[in-house]
């Protein structure tokens, strides 16, 4: 006499096993989310960096290039310019700054020959001291990728060596992905 066993086989997954996979999920999903925004604030930086290295050359193009005021040599000077774009990164809560061709048209840029026709996530500014062998700037970016308050900075520090003239440091970066 055969016998069977009255139980049908089992098929599909459990509740416990479908909520296990979703839950595993889950944290990927939210693991790769932070990733990419990462990835997104990196690649925004880039702009900073790229647009600090052409201010730092321009400044030392422009303390080396001879001046006059009112026909009376002025001593070589690295230029002094203030935050441009005026308002603060995340401004209104928009951390982009759309492109405003007056705000560079100051004095200062225009000796530069620095302008910014596009919209663009950080400012810039350059402050300046001393005169000949001891002028002395630093190019900043500032910006607030993610609009919570706080500020990335990177800085280029420029000098006068008494050898072989104006040099420019490397890339300082405080709170780069902030």
């Amino acid at each position: 006499m055969k016998v069977y066993n009255m139980r049908k086989k089992q098929r599909g997954f459990t509740l416990i096993e479908l909520m296990i996979v979703v839950a595993i999920l889950g944290i990927l999903a939210a693991t790769a989310i932070q990733g990419y925004r990462r990835f997104l604030w990196k690649s925004k930086t880039t702009e900073a960096i790229i647009n600090l290295k052409q201010i730092a050359q321009s400044s030392v193009v422009y303390y080396q290039s001879e001046r006059s005021k009112n026909g009376v040599a002025q001593p070589n000077t690295f230029p002094s310019i203030v935050f441009t774009p005026a308002k603060p990164p995340c401004f209104g809560g928009v951390a982009l700054y759309k492109p405003d061709y007056s705000e560079w048209k100051k004095a200062g840029w225009e000796e530069l020959n620095f302008g910014l026709t596009k919209a663009h996530y950080y400012r810039y500014r350059i402050v300046s001291t001393g005169v000949g062998k001891n002028a002395v700037f630093r190019a900043e970016a500032q910006g607030d990728l993610d609009c919570d308050g706080g500020f990335s900075s990177y800085i280029v520090i420029g000098e006068v060596d008494s050898e072989i003239g104006p040099t420019v440091s490397g890339m300082i970066v405080v709170q780069g992905l902030e």
